[in-house]
């Protein structure tokens, strides 16, 4: 009767271990995952809009040096490896318009599907939003950039209430972030080799405004830093550094009064002018006086910066090489340029200084559309070069 009454307690025990274990595992099942608004995110795709860019830059493709401009896609993708990585779930990443839509999708960019909640069209380049709306997720931002500053904050946020993967995330619609991406913000002045002029894809159009829009040296240095970085252009054909030559001078131009409107967000002001000083001048020379009229205007121009912005840093960008323009770029422009640069560095300004003229003249000059502008390889040649000056003066990441 002993033995046959163990045997039964054996029994019951091994029963409640068996039961306690089963709820034990049901709980640390449900305690892992990621849902969004009580749905788990295995029944979502992640939907990606393409670069409005793509159907222009795809009929010259040779003269691109970005292989891959399909930026949220890549932000999606890297997206969708956070969750693999995170909750053992791989999702497909589709491109908006090329699927159909349905109730579960993690959006990522300017896609075509539409949120209730978000005016997007009164975004800044910064910001950035992120929220729930219904059962979608989205990722927003004004650029490429702070869309992929969404999706960053966003894998951080998972990481730090699933413990790296260990519990459950449930986002809802209080989730929500609205704030601006930490960008590094890049400004580019210059003259008509800066503004594009003269940037034309061969045997099609010479100066086409869109030309301009897609392959200046600016546009390209933002491609290139996209995921870390905004770039304004502001060249200005014709424009000069000496404030003499009212006219022309580039503190009297349009774009010179838009940087100032957003100048406190510039971290890094590329300056490459000079070339127009000595062709304006009625004797396409610097006199000694007028050498010293382009220095304090190079300075006032940086004083101008820093009373908007103190923490604005600088590099000077000399000339480029020209070919058949004698009344350009001249020796004693590259002169006056070096003269400055010094005297500001005794001033303490913060300057750094790149040979643009020696870079220049090391390339084919079928970078050049007629001698001293670049054409459309021209500028993506030049954009290379002045993101390594970017990269090794500023640590600015690609």
């Amino acid at each position: 009767m002993k033995k046959y009454n163990l045997i039964i307690f054996l029994l019951m025990v091994i029963t409640m271990l068996s039961v306690m274990s089963g709820c034990f595992h049901g709980q640390n099942s449900a305690a892992k995952g990621f849902t969004i608004n009580g749905v788990s995110v295995e029944e979502y795709k992640i939907i990606y809009a393409e670069n409005p860019e793509t159907d222009y830059l795809a009929q010259y493709p040779k003269y691109n040096v970005i292989d891959d401009i399909q930026f949220d896609r890549i932000t999606a993708e890297e997206l969708r490896d956070a969750i693999q990585e995170l909750f053992g779930v791989t999702l497909e990443v589709c491109l908006d318009y090329r699927t159909e839509v349905s109730d579960y999708e993690i959006l990522v960019g300017a896609t075509n599907r539409t949120i209730e909640e978000e005016d997007f069209f009164a975004m800044s380049p910064y910001d950035m939003l992120a929220g729930v709306d219904g059962s979608k997720l989205y990722l927003r931002g004004g650029c490429f950039g702070a869309t992929y500053s969404a999706k960053e904050k966003l894998v951080e946020l998972l990481k730090q209430r699933s413990d790296n993967g260990k519990k459950l995330v449930a986002l809802g619609d209080d989730y929500a972030v609205k704030e601006e991406a930490q960008l590094t913000t890049i400004a580019c002045l210059g003259d008509s080799i800066t503004e594009g002029a003269s940037v034309f894809i061969p045997d099609v159009v010479v100066d086409m405004p869109e030309n301009k829009a897609h392959y200046s040296w600016p546009v390209v240095l933002q491609r290139i830093f996209w995921k870390s970085s905004y770039v304004y252009n502001f060249g200005c054909s014709g424009s000069c550094v000496r404030t003499d030559i009212e006219e022309h001078a580039f503190v009297n131009t349009l774009q010179w009064g838009t940087l100032m409107t957003v100048a406190d967000k510039v971290d890094i002001a590329l300056i490459m002018l000079g070339t127009n000083d000595t062709f304006w001048d009625t004797n396409h020379r610097l006199s000694d006086n007028e050498v010293q009229i382009f220095m304090t205007s190079y300075e006032a121009m940086l004083q101008a910066m820093l009373e908007k912005n103190p923490n604005m840093k600088f590099t000077m960008l000399n000339c480029p090489v020209v070919y058949g323009h004698p009344n350009s770029a001249t020796q004693e422009v590259l002169d006056a340029q070096l003269m400055t640069y010094a005297t500001l560095m005794e001033k303490n300004y913060p300057i750094e200084f790149f040979d643009m003229r020696a870079a220049s003249s090391e390339l084919d000059r079928s970078v050049f559309s007629d001698g001293i502008h670049l054409s459309s390889r021209g500028s993506g040649v030049v954009a290379q070069v002045i993101a390594t000056v970017c990269e090794d003066f500023y640590d600015l990441k690609k």
